[in-house]
């Protein structure tokens, strides 16, 4: 799938393990992008509008009646706040499973404060929505794909009034702007910080000598073959108009919506087909704690973590037991007797399918490292744990290769594998769920649960872990040389979707790095 580079950057060696205590990335992190992201730590919220009890969105133009056009005005000409990276036009978020507001706008918080003029979408994910009709998981995706446009459209609005902004004051040379000049850009200027709104997008602006400027006019201007804006090449990155979408999403409940995303944008979809212009290029894919396999053991787990505050440990218990019964006999059912894949072996799948990601990739920028076309699924970066009980650390680096392999082709190609906290555990290989004990990050009673469950699993789990074998990492061990597009980045001792929480600037570190690889 032919993919654009942008202007080249150097990427340290693939495949690789680097351990390294403090910076996550083999890069020294920016003390001005931890000292935002310890302000933002223990800022308010962010508003959030909410769509449906699921769906919550920022809108980057939510200032308060009473702010000065000064602060509009810088809203709109700031699009990010980490030095080298550019703004992406669009951030998607999808929660964990029964993941609350109150925790997901934390990540919020972060998003929000370093690229401030993004439209950020927010969806939260509940264990009731894993039984609804497929009708209405369809429904309440296209109404994603439908905000994402919209959001698409402001910033290409925007986009077209600074070009034009910039081709009046660059088109004067060394001479000061006359008066009608000056009252032209004032004008331009007023219509950018109005369409950040949307509410201004059908408005035409007449340029100087008569000439008009539609802001809704998706074709005003063109952007090269290279994916770049040309008369932004000499701005840095963090001063150019937002651009592409990022996604994050966090544990399977979210890589499931995710999931059911992908089928609503992928080729075979009659409601949308691949390439869709509306919608922005992609830019990154970040996976928190995901994905791994579903066992009746996982399953009980985290259907029931949200019990364990409201009732007493005895009917946590048994719900628990009554769920994994029930599952233990579903995938029973549908992997012996039926033999189908299973939802988690198809949701594995699809996310390292190049044919689910046509609609967004195909005119994205990678990175010139790579020859065209050699990239088949959006670069993407896994934020992982060995402590975590619920998606085990093999499993996300067994998709995480599989990933790398399919990118450049090559069944030998590793990915770039860094450890955030190193030589805090024992050497010997230990299960997840004891590590997690030890480190006392995991609730007694879960862990007790967890652990008497374990043993009832049968070839199911065997197989599947038996086959995940960790990343090589020894030196000459299948390493390439050659940029894959994909990045793991493992901790010890967080539990699952804790990461944030257990090492706030760490982790903060590992996607602010990222994103400036991307």
């Amino acid at each position: 799938m032919p993919a654009a580079a942008p202007a080249a950057r150097t990427a340290p060696p693939t495949g690789s393990s680097i351990k390294n205590k403090n910076t996550a990335n083999g890069a020294s992190p920016s003390n001005n992008n931890d000292a935002l992201t310890t302000t933002t730590a223990n800022a308010p919220a962010p508003t959030l509008r909410a769509i449906n009890p699921f769906l919550h969105i920022y809108d980057p133009t939510a200032l308060p009646e009473d702010a000065t056009t000064t602060d509009k005005s810088k809203t709109a000409h700031i699009p990010s706040l980490l030095p080298g990276v550019r703004a992406p036009a669009v951030i998607l978020l999808f929660g964990f499973m029964d993941g609350p507001l109150r925790i997901m706008s934390k990540y919020v918080n972060q998003y929000t404060a370093r690229f401030p003029t993004s439209t950020l979408l927010l969806r939260l994910s509940t264990s009731k929505s894993f039984f609804i009709s497929q009708e209405e998981r369809s429904a309440r995706m296209r109404k994603i794909v439908q905000l994402v446009e919209r959001a698409q459209e402001r910033a290409l609005a925007r986009r077209d009034l600074r070009r034009k902004i910039r081709e009046i004051e660059g088109t004067r040379g060394e001479r000061s702007l006359d008066s009608e000049e000056q009252r032209e850009v004032r004008r331009l200027k007023a219509l950018q910080i109005k369409a950040m709104s949307g509410s201004q997008l059908n408005v035409a602006a007449s340029g100087v000598g008569g000439e008009s400027l539609s802001i809704s006019k998706m074709g005003a201007f063109e952007e090269g073959e290279d994916g770049e804006d040309a008369e932004e090449s000499d701005l840095a990155p963090e001063l150019r108009t937002p651009r592409g979408l990022l996604i994050h999403s966090f544990s399977d409940g979210g890589a499931r919506n995710l999931w059911a995303l992908l089928n609503e944008l992928s080729p075979s979809s009659s409601s949308l087909r691949s390439p869709n212009a509306r919608l922005p290029p992609l830019r990154t894919l970040i996976l928190d704690s995901s994905p791994g396999y579903q066992t009746a053991s996982t399953s009980a787990l985290a259907l029931t973590i949200p019990l364990q505050k409201k009732y007493a440990a005895w009917i946590v218990f048994l719900v628990r037991a009554g769920v994994w019964a029930y599952v233990r006999v579903a995938l029973a059912w549908r992997m012996y007797v039926r033999r189908l894949p299973t939802d988690s072996e198809r949701m594995r799948a699809a996310l390292n399918s190049p044919g689910k990601w046509g609609w967004g990739w195909a005119s994205a920028s990678a990175s010139s490292d790579n020859e065209e076309g050699q990239w088949k699924l959006p670069p993407r970066l896994y934020l992982y744990s060995r402590a975590d009980v619920l998606i085990p650390w093999k499993q996300v680096e067994r998709h995480a290769r599989d990933a790398a392999r399919i990118q450049v082709d090559d069944t030998h190609a590793n990915p770039e594998r860094i450890e955030q906290e190193s030589g805090e555990l024992e050497k010997q290989e230990k299960s997840a769920l004891q590590a997690a004990a030890r480190a006392g990050t995991v609730d007694p009673e879960m862990a007790k649960w967890a652990e008497l469950s374990a043993k009832f699993e049968t070839s199911f789990s065997k197989s599947r872990e038996g086959s995940t074998t960790e990343t090589d990492t020894g030196a000459g061990a299948g390493v390439r040389k050659e940029e894959t597009g994909v990045r793991l980045v493992r901790w010890e001792k967080a539990a699952h979707c804790d990461l944030g929480r257990h090492d706030l600037l760490g982790y903060w570190r590992s996607v602010d790095a990222w994103l400036a690889r991307v």
